[in-house]
Formats: structure tokens, sequence, C-alpha cells
């Protein structure tokens, strides 16, 4: 496809003709220079083509790497970054650094993109349960070493002469309001509250000369995730949008207490801590369970709520025609 179609056609399938005519505007009003952004775009369309080869051979030497050392992962999976998702957020990037001049995004361009966008290589850890978390970072550590803290606190980004395998930046868990995080923090990991409800654990590291980010997340995370990046993740210009976000809501929170309810269920297989009390009168089980299993049902009450809300607002189509 020749470029002047391809971008005409990247600008408006994901909405970017107001961001770059903004863009545009700037550098040429503001800046009195041409503008750059279809430039530094049209020559990284260029290039990538070969530069996805390379990724593909690094995504598919760690992912190798991976299956040996690494243990107790449910299903990975990798992927390299697609041209078009790759060109937006260049341009997705430069609008919200465009007045930040040292800013490493706004210098982005074809020779140095990828040493600042650091998940053109992308694997995907799924795992059974919650409570897998610290053993596969431990076991992450181990193989790719977190270096000085100093060097984290002086840089966002290390970069990839300091180590053959390394941690390139912080270890950040991504948590949903009213999730414990005590543990991640005792192991010194970075929280940051996510509002979409989005949960999981990332990593970017120094492979082969190469930043990859790793996520580490549950089935149940995986499972919204996934539906939510199809439905709702950036689809903001859809007519359902507001419906379709506030359903992604509820279900992340099903999923949760989904995730909850497998905890539980792991914790009491492995003490064999509830059983008959011979009677006949239910389970006997400890006190700590009976608050977990609390837990989870006031967090059912809510989420009904939550649906009994939703449903009050849904007007029957047919019936509003009719009116």
């Amino acid at each position: 496809m020749e470029w002047t179609e391809y971008w005409n056609r990247l600008l408006s399938e994901y909405k970017l003709i107001d961001i770059v005519a903004e863009l545009d505007a700037y550098e040429c009003e503001v800046l009195k220079q041409e503008p750059q952004t279809e430039r530094i775009c049209s020559e990284i369309y260029r290039l990538y083509e070969n530069k996805v080869k390379e990724l593909s051979v690094v995504k598919q030497s760690c992912m190798n790497f991976m299956d040996q050392k690494i243990e107790g992962i449910h299903l990975s999976s990798g992927r390299v970054k697609e041209k078009s998702s790759l060109l937006c957020k260049v341009i997705s990037k430069r609008s919200e650094n465009i007045m930040a001049f040292d800013s490493k995004y706004y210098g982005i361009n074809a020779f140095n993109y990828d040493n600042i966008i650091t998940d053109l290589i992308g694997i995907r850890f799924i795992i059974n349960y919650r409570g897998n978390w610290l053993m596969i970072h431990k076991q992450l550590l181990k193989e790719f070493p977190l270096l000085a803290k100093k060097l984290y606190d002086k840089n966002e980004l290390l970069e990839h002469c300091l180590g053959e395998r390394f941690q390139a930046e912080w270890p950040t868990v991504y948590y949903a309001r009213g999730d414990s995080i005590q543990e991640y923090i005792k192991e010194g990991l970075k929280v940051k509250l996510k509002k979409t409800g989005y949960r999981g654990i990332h990593y970017i590291l120094s492979f082969e000369n190469t930043y990859i980010e790793l996520q580490v997340r549950t089935i149940y995370d995986e499972a919204w995730s996934d539906c939510d990046h199809n439905y709702v993740y950036k689809r903001e210009y859809h007519p359902s949008y507001g419906a379709l976000r506030q359903m992604s809501q509820m279900l992340n929170a099903l999923t949760n207490i989904s995730c909850n309810m497998n905890d539980i269920m792991k914790e009491i297989y492995d003490s064999k801590g509830m059983y008959r009390d011979g009677k006949g009168n239910g389970w006997v089980i400890s006190q700590e369970q009976i608050k977990n299993i609390d837990f989870v049902l006031d967090r059912l009450q809510d989420i009904s709520r939550q649906f009994t809300d939703f449903r009050a607002e849904l007007v029957d189509k047919q019936e509003d025609l009719e009116g």
C-alpha cells in the first residue's frame, strides 16, 4: 500500500486526524518549523518491516529461554508490535509531550524509537491463581536481576550496556480499587492504581540488547482484559461506549471474585481445612476462611446491586419506538 493511502487510513481508523492536526499547528505556529509527525512516522513505516524480522527472532529466543528457566506458568504467549499500533503510539506520545522539549517521547524518531518504546516485543505469562506471583517473581529476578537501586532512581529506563540480562525498569504492579497490595509492597515492587480495573505485574527486561515487556496476570484477569481490549479500550468513539464501559467494570468485579474463590479453594485444598463436623450440621472451617468467604459474599451482593441499577436504566427498543 502506498504511504499516503496508508497514512490517511491510519488517521481515520484510529481517530487521530485532530491530534495530528494539533501537532502540526503547534509546530508551525509556535515552533516555527515544518510539521514533523508524518515524516517521522513514514520513516519508521519504511524501516519497521525489517525490524519486525529481527524482533521476531529475539522474541522466540527469549521465550525459549523462559521455558527452560521459569516454572509454574500456566500459559505463555508472545507478540511483536504491529506497525499500526507502533505508529499510533508514536503519535500519541508526541502529542502528550509536545511542550516537553527534553522528553524522550517528543524527540522520538526512526533511529531511536526502539530504545524508547519498550513493548515492541511483548510476552505474557498467565498463572492459575494470584498466589503464584511471588514464585514467578523470584525466578524472574534470578534470571533478570535488579541492579543497584540508585540506577533506577536516576533513570526511568536503564541502557542495555549495563548487563547481559537484567530488569531495565523497576517492576510495577497495576491494581484495582479494593485490592490488597501489601504483599507487593513488602517485596519492593512499585504499585499503581488503575481506575479501569486492570490488574497485572509488568517487567521491562533487557535481553539480547532489546527491551521486552513481560506481563504476569491470572487467567481471570486475562479473560477480562481480552474482553475489555476488544470492546472498550480506545473505543470512545463507539456510540455504545458508555454502556460497554459500565458492563466491563461489572465483568471486572466478577472475574476478580472468581480469582478470590480460586485462592480460597487452593488454600482449603492445601490445608485440608474444610470438613464435615460429623453431626450433619455443616462444614467446619477456620475463622479466617469464614472471613474470606464473607468478603466474597459482600462483593457478590455489591455487584448484584450494580447489575440491578444497570438493568433499571435499560429501555426496550421496541417500547421506545412505539412510545
